[in-house]
């Protein structure tokens, strides 16, 4: 009998070590630290893609389709709540949702949650000054949606034993807002999921060479990866008015234009995109001005001809990237460029190109991140 005791006491005592000894998962800030060293990771055999990532407090999101579709706020029982009429799909992501590492980039990255049935891309972006990583984007049911008026932001978060909270200063030059440490070569984005590569094959209409292979990458001077129709489907998605014909042709002339001075069409197409509120803005479209350039002293702001609005965007990415292009600059503010040459990634480029670099940064990123996901159903 008292063996039998001894036995169960020694078992069960071999239980609760065994199940008390499960040692829960760390979790540690994603720093620019943690970037350098999943960059590193990437070049190895690891599985970077079973790291799990997580937000340090949940995050509720309203997708609003139109700017006028706030939820309608009514009083009811001496209270104020939201009208049942015309509520925006709601989804809330907690700090316990587990998430998957999409994309990568030196100054951001997305992660897949999947929250009840459906996944969520979220698109994160380095914050200089908490030195940490913040919700900017959103993907949801094949659209992108910039997250704006976040208060008490959440922070993203990596399964990690390794603290990378390495002391880093920057030092910023005053024409330009480039960190003296990354002026050396950029690394390219990656992407986790690669799609299947098929057969390329020409359009007979325009010979550009079209390529179904969806990765992305973040310089400027490059070839792009998107494929005209993929484009204009996508473009309908967003705007379902838009005149096919004309989008087609703008969009092959962008890719036509790029393919000659070496620029990523990928790029150009969604800046043009931004500045034309996918072909809706009629002024611009009107003046053929797809880059949405401010007029100078010696110029009006429009351009005679739809190839020469194109032309004059891609010269103009070409000067910041390169600094030179092939015969005549038709950009009509390249003169204005104090970096010319020293701009080759997308992130330098947002820090140039506008005002508010980081919400110019998030729509750009929203509207890449729209066309390679319909770009990747499409397969």
């Amino acid at each position: 009998m008292h063996n039998k005791i001894l036995i169960s006491i020694v078992l069960f005592c071999l239980f609760s070590v065994n199940l008390f000894s499960q040692e829960e998962i760390p979790y540690v800030k994603v720093n620019r630290g943690t970037i350098n060293m999943l960059h590193q990771l990437r070049n190895t055999d690891a599985e970077v893609n079973t790291l799990i990532f997580r937000i340090n407090k949940p995050l509720s999101i309203f997708f609003l389709d139109n700017n006028n579709s706030v939820p309608d706020i009514v009083i009811s029982n001496r209270m104020m709540v939201s009208s049942n009429e015309n509520q925006p799909d709601k989804i809330e992501i907690n700090n316990l949702h587990d998430g998957m590492i999409s994309r990568l980039t030196n100054e951001s990255l997305v992660i897949i949650f999947k929250v009840d049935i459906k996944n969520i891309e979220i698109g994160f972006r380095y914050n200089f000054k908490d030195d940490n990583f913040i919700p900017y984007t959103a993907m949801y049911n094949l659209k992108s949606y910039i997250l704006e008026n976040q208060t008490d932001i959440p922070q993203l978060m990596v399964s990690s034993k390794v603290n990378s909270g390495i002391n880093e200063i920057y030092a910023y030059r005053s024409s330009n807002i480039l960190p003296v440490q990354e002026t050396r070569n950029f690394l390219p984005e990656r992407t986790f999921y690669e799609p299947q590569r098929r057969n390329f094959h020409n359009d007979r209409n325009t010979n550009i060479t079209r390529n179904t292979n969806t990765s992305r990458t973040n310089y400027i001077m490059g070839t792009g990866s998107l494929t005209s129709d993929r484009i204009i489907n996508y473009i309908y998605t967003q705007n379902g008015n838009v005149n096919r014909s004309e989008a087609l042709q703008i969009i092959n002339t962008y890719i036509r234009e790029a393919q000659i001075e070496g620029i990523n069409h990928d790029i150009a197409i969604a800046q043009m995109l931004r500045a034309t509120n996918f072909l809706r803005d009629n002024n611009r479209m009107s003046a053929r001005n797809y880059a949405g350039f401010a007029p100078t002293e010696n110029w009006r702001g429009s351009f005679n001809s739809l190839e020469s609005g194109v032309r004059a965007h891609i010269h103009h990415l070409k000067t910041y990237a390169a600094g030179n292009v092939r015969g005549r600059n038709e950009s009509p503010r390249a003169h204005l460029i104090r970096n010319q040459g020293q701009v080759q990634t997308l992130e330098r480029l947002y820090t140039v190109w506008a005002e508010n670099s980081f919400e110019y940064g998030a729509a750009i990123d929203a509207i890449l991140a729209g066309l390679y996901r319909a770009s990747l159903s499409a397969f």
